[in-house]
């Protein structure tokens, strides 16, 4: 009972880190650049926060989706799957365990269909983890030994000192 409850708060202090912008997020803005959504794919941004990269891709003509369980909790469970693109923004940061970050990548896996392409954007501008006096944490992720625990290998696309983009692919084994 006690781990639901961890696992719950840890939520709730992670949806307190959600930026509400009305701009798309660099990191998006830097795969819009590098032509991620020219033939328009359905996509959903897991963990999208307050939405505004999901209404930025919409605007562009994106079918684009938007799930967040603080803020955007009501979408259908059959309409978290079949995407083509999966976009995870500064979400694995913000979780306090590796537990935790893979339950969420396997969240995204699920939505994301055979063939489908998952981009984890995490920053690099933070410490090893800790807790700000707000109770959210900031911590570094490595992506690429988390997805390796689903068989997966993960591709850097972008790195800069602020934060890194990794592009995972969903095979039919991963289905």
């Amino acid at each position: 009972m006690t781990t639901a409850i961890t696992i719950q708060a840890a939520i709730k202090a992670a949806g307190k880190t959600a930026i509400k912008r009305k701009t798309a997020s660099k990191p998006l803005r830097r795969l819009i650049d590098a032509g991620v959504f020219n033939a328009k794919p359905r996509t959903l941004d897991y963990g999208c926060g307050h939405g505004a990269d999901v209404r930025h891709l919409r605007k562009a003509g994106v079918d684009a989706h938007g799930f967040d369980p603080v803020h955007m909790p009501h979408m259908p469970p059959k309409a978290i799957a079949g995407f083509d693109v999966v976009t995870m923004t500064y979400v694995l940061n913000v979780l306090p365990t590796d537990g935790m970050r893979r339950r969420a990548i396997e969240g995204a896996l699920v939505a994301l269909k055979p063939g489908g392409h998952m981009l984890i954007t995490v920053r690099n501008d933070v410490e090893n983890g800790g807790y700000s006096s707000r109770g959210t944490f900031q911590g570094r992720a490595d992506v690429g030994a988390l997805v390796a625990t689903f068989g997966l290998p993960a591709f850097p696309v972008t790195e800069n000192a602020n934060f890194s983009t990794f592009l995972i692919v969903k095979g039919e084994a991963n289905a």
